[in-house]
């Protein structure tokens, strides 16, 4: 029986014992922490229903190692690790047998974390030790704890349990705490209008090292292309003319060699990041989106969000941006008034069916068609999302989202500092309604997110089940960072703060070194992201000159139609004088006493009806026709029409500046081929993901 629950090795029994002995020091504890957390975050169903759903949510927490124990998930790294497999097994044992959440299986659990992780009990952690926090075991402990309160206990924690819970959540925390030091280097998986600007922008309050914080706060590793591909960009040129910021849908391939997470993990750790973000697909799952998963050399984070509002709100960004993009309120107009949802689905097919989970499941996934998102798909990705280290909700409310961040990253500036990216604010400032230009039959799309509703079901049961742990953690009078009070480092700012729990930096996993990398910003670091700014606003640069040149061309191709237009008016005026020069020739043959012809006056008068419509013809070929027509217009137009003609030459060549086929020949970039639009849907942004200097929110 003692091999079943992991307790086949005397070191592991005599750490069973040191828990047993630290249990003692807290009989004289009292407080009830963990019935009054419980309350606060789980006694607040109202009914049997609710009731219902919270346990199948915790039920899936429970047997999701199961899947990669049958085989059914392929990747589940924690469990790879020795002694995992079975402390899982015994856990789920436990519950078969009705005796989880007891002292026995609390104590078997502290053995399995003070073994694998880290003591308490013995003194300062290692810091060079395992570089896993088994965050999905401890849902699953999490998970049957709660569900044990719901049921069994009646909502009631047995008064002899409270201070085995206690130290059980305090060797949970520890573990936590020790190994987001350990790993020194956070990827955070940003999913698109879900606070991820935010985040970023509260990455760098806390002074953590990035490659670069642009001015939309999209802090990405410009080498790892983790940039957004939102839209398609052949429909919207099909419809408009022109391309499409993001529109790099169909393009599921990184432009990059770094793609594994070991590659990726390498870059980042030499060059000493301790924060980056990815906005595109989690790893490894281009060529099997079954092998698709996190990066365990990091610490991983997410922010997750009710679907429903974070499509309405992706939606209405895309349509402010194509708005200040467009600076041609007609085409926007024409372009997005009374779209439906069959629009957007061609339009943005990634936006508005399913995204959360096409992201966290891969580039093949993310590129699925429309409805290819189904109940298999829901399964890996609530599997992947229980292996994260921090899970966070945006609509849980401030005091839970400063309990998370605070504790869990040791981040003193958390969210409720900062708002970025104001959508009504930019909408006023365009002076845009967005109910004109969302789909007219919105309610349709909001019917097809099903499987993200059913990922955020089950999100959203994780978070309260680490806020469960965080808010002990801090009622049992625990600090992320052990030596100083986060209160005082907020005060001494950034520099002091040092990415909170990440402050260490990162450390390769080969490394032998007992120091890491300096929190200082290194030489090589300095000029990566030196690089990166000059290489955001080269690109800028380009854009910006291609635009300007597409205006020139434009408008000298305006100019060209405009003096062919006063090229035929011109003729047409001479013409009406040619026929009143033929009419008085007529006139005065018909009266002629030497009896010569009407076709021989006509000749001697000027020139011929025939002859001004040749002239005209050769006018009106881009305009150099007017040049060489000038000689006989002016001829036959006569003292006045002559002195019209040279007004209109002299406004046109004025107006045109560079014709077309001038600025080709001058080799200026961005002109386009004749009857296309110069941007093939490249991203506007001069950094990387969806910001930079052409943003705008920078604009405005």
């Amino acid at each position: 029986m003692k091999q079943r629950y992991g307790l086949g090795t005397p070191s592991v029994l005599a750490l069973v014992i040191l828990a047993l002995l630290a249990q003692s020091t807290l009989a004289q504890a009292t407080e009830p922490l963990v019935q009054k957390a419980l309350e606060l975050f789980f006694g607040n169903t109202a009914n049997a229903t609710a009731d219902g759903e919270l346990l199948a949510m915790l039920d899936v927490a429970i047997t999701m190692p199961l899947l990669k124990l049958n085989g059914t998930l392929k990747k589940l790294p924690e469990l790879d690790e020795h002694g995992a497999s079975d402390c899982v097994r015994s856990l789920i044992q436990f519950g078969e047998e009705g005796r989880d959440s007891t002292a026995a299986w609390a104590q078997m659990l502290g053995a399995f974390y003070t073994s694998r992780v880290a003591n308490i009990t013995t003194g300062p952690p290692d810091m060079f030790g395992l570089r896993q926090a088994f965050p999905v075991i401890r849902r699953v402990a999490m998970a049957q704890l709660v569900k044990a309160w719901l049921t069994r206990w009646q909502r009631q924690v047995p008064s002899e349990l409270e201070a085995p819970l206690q130290q059980l959540f305090r060797e949970f925390y520890e573990a936590h705490r020790v190994v987001a030091i350990r790993k020194g280097i956070m990827e955070y998986f940003h999913i698109s209008k879900a606070g991820g600007t935010s985040w970023c922008h509260a990455a760098k309050n806390n002074g953590c090292r990035a490659q670069v914080y642009d001015s939309a706060y999209i802090c990405q590793i410009g080498q790892f292309d983790d940039r957004v591909r939102w839209l398609n960009n052949s429909f919207h040129a099909q419809r408009t003319g022109r391309g499409a910021r993001w529109g790099t849908w169909g393009r599921p391939k990184r432009a990059t060699d770094m793609t594994t997470c070991e590659q990726r993990f390498e870059f980042a750790a030499a060059l000493g990041y301790q924060y980056f973000s990815n906005e595109y697909t989690l790893h490894e799952g281009f060529e099997d989106p079954d092998n698709v998963g996190t990066c365990p050399q990091f610490f991983n984070v997410i922010l997750v969000r009710d679907p429903l509002k974070r499509l309405l709100s992706h939606l209405k960004f895309v349509t402010m941006q194509m708005k200040w993009d467009y600076r041609n309120n007609t085409l926007f107009h024409n372009t997005f008034t009374g779209t439906d949802s069959a629009f957007w689905e061609e339009f943005g097919p990634v936006l508005v069916d399913n995204y959360m989970l096409r992201g966290m499941l891969g580039e093949t996934v993310y590129h699925y068609p429309i409805g290819g998102i189904g109940a298999k798909q829901v399964a890996h990705g609530r599997a992947i999302l229980q292996q994260y280290d921090l899970v966070v909700d945006l609509e849980a409310g401030h005091d839970v989202l400063d309990d998370v961040i605070e504790l869990g990253v040791g981040w003193p500036h958390t969210l409720r500092e900062i708002h970025d990216k104001d959508s009504t604010k930019a909408a006023k400032l365009l002076n845009l309604t967005y109910e004109d230009y969302l789909p007219t039959d919105i309610q349709r799309l909001f019917e097809k997110q099903g499987p993200d509703v059913e990922f955020y079901r089950f999100g959203r049961v994780l978070v309260r089940l680490d806020t469960l742990l965080f808010h002990v953690a801090r009622g049992l009078g625990v600090q992320p960072l052990a030596a100083t009070r986060l209160a005082e480092l907020a005060e001494r700012g950034p520099e002091a703060i040092k990415c909170g729990l990440l402050r260490r930096g990162p450390r390769q996993l080969n490394s032998t070194e007992r120091e890491w990398q300096p929190n200082e910003y290194a030489d090589r670091v300095n000029a990566e992201m030196k690089a990166a700014r000059e290489e955001a606003h080269r690109r800028f640069a380009q854009r910006a000159a291609r635009a300007k040149a597409s205006k020139l061309a434009k408008a000298a191709a305006a100019a060209a139609q405009a003096a062919e237009a006063a090229a035929n008016a011109v003729v047409a005026a001479a013409d009406a004088v040619s026929r009143q020069q033929q009419g008085g020739t007529r006139r005065r043959a018909l009266l002629s006493v030497d009896g010569e012809g009407v076709e021989a006056k006509a000749a001697a008068a000027g020139p011929s009806w025939g002859q001004l419509e040749g002239r005209k013809e050769e006018a009106g070929r881009d305009g150099g026709g007017v040049r060489r027509a000038m000689p006989g217009m002016m001829e036959a137009l006569g003292r006045t029409g002559a002195r019209q003609l040279r007004r209109v030459r002299r406004r046109v060549s004025g107006e045109a500046g560079l014709d077309r086929r001038l600025a080709l020949e001058l080799g200026l970039e961005g002109v386009a081929e004749e009857g296309k639009e110069q941007d093939e849907g490249e991203d506007y942004g001069v950094h990387v993901g969806h910001g930079g200097l052409y943003d705008v929110y920078e604009e405005l």
